[in-house]
């Protein structure tokens, strides 16, 4: 672990990002490998497969740009775009038919083939047991949110489940940090968020008033803090491991 602060604040709350933190992304992307290639398909396409990762990432970069600056935006909608972008790689024309089809296999993906990282409940039962607030926080559309917490089994271990959908408000937006902690009685600086993504979880955690742990995991090529408001407070690369930041393992 690094970014080790001096001392350690009264912790309250404990809350986590959902999707890469408690959550591998790993998980899903050869399944939703298949589901780019039944879309290509469908738009009449015959695409290499070892260029579908390449044309989707181009199409997400570009529905970022456009939409992730925006307070609060629907993942739909976000995803939807991508898709957009995923067929104008290849030439082809935007359908609403095949991306609506597409986006319900790609919810049924993320919801079906996610598993837990390692010591997921234990951690959460034993930071209960320690008295302290634990909850989920994402930004995710609810159909996703409520379903994977429900497959999961551990929304009766949590305090508080938030959604960016309920909360009107994406991360790195103030706001969704601002009602979780509401959501759980704590005031900010007593509370902890852990999440994968620098510029959304660390930056906004931080940004709130809250302390900020980043999960690196291994062989992960997911982006690094680029300027100093997204450098956590701690960083770790299993659940478990917030254990030791607070004492209790």
């Amino acid at each position: 672990m690094h970014y080790i602060i001096n001392s350690m604040p009264q912790i309250d709350a404990v809350l986590f990002d959902l999707a890469g933190t408690l959550f591998s992304l790993k998980d899903i992307r050869d399944p939703f490998g298949v589901v780019l290639y039944e879309l290509a398909v469908d738009a009449g396409l015959k695409p290499d497969p070892k260029n579908l990762a390449t044309a989707y990432r181009q199409g997400l970069g570009e529905a970022f740009l456009e939409i992730v600056s925006r307070p609060f935006y629907l993942h739909r909608d976000l995803f939807g775009q991508a898709l957009v972008g995923f067929l104008k790689y290849f030439g082809a024309p935007p359908n609403q038919e095949i991306i609506d089809k597409a986006l319900e296999g790609q919810r049924q993906v993320t919801v079906g083939e996610t598993t837990l990282r390692p010591g997921c409940k234990e951690t959460l039962l034993k930071l209960k047991d320690m008295g302290i607030k634990v909850g989920v926080v994402s930004n995710i559309d609810d159909d996703y949110f409520d379903e994977i917490l429900s497959r999961f089994e551990i929304d009766s271990l949590i305090d508080v489940s938030l959604s960016s959908e309920t909360a009107k408000s994406c991360k790195p937006d103030r706001q969704i940090f601002d009602i979780a902690c509401s959501m759980a009685s704590v005031i900010p600086q007593n509370a902890i968020f852990v999440g994968d993504t620098p510029s959304a979880d660390v930056y906004g955690a931080k940004n709130a008033g809250m302390k900020a742990v980043l999960i690196v995991e291994e062989g992960s090529r997911r982006p690094r803090p680029t300027n100093d408001d997204q450098i956590p407070d701690w960083e770790i690369s299993t659940i478990p491991d917030v254990l030791d930041l607070l004492g209790g393992r």
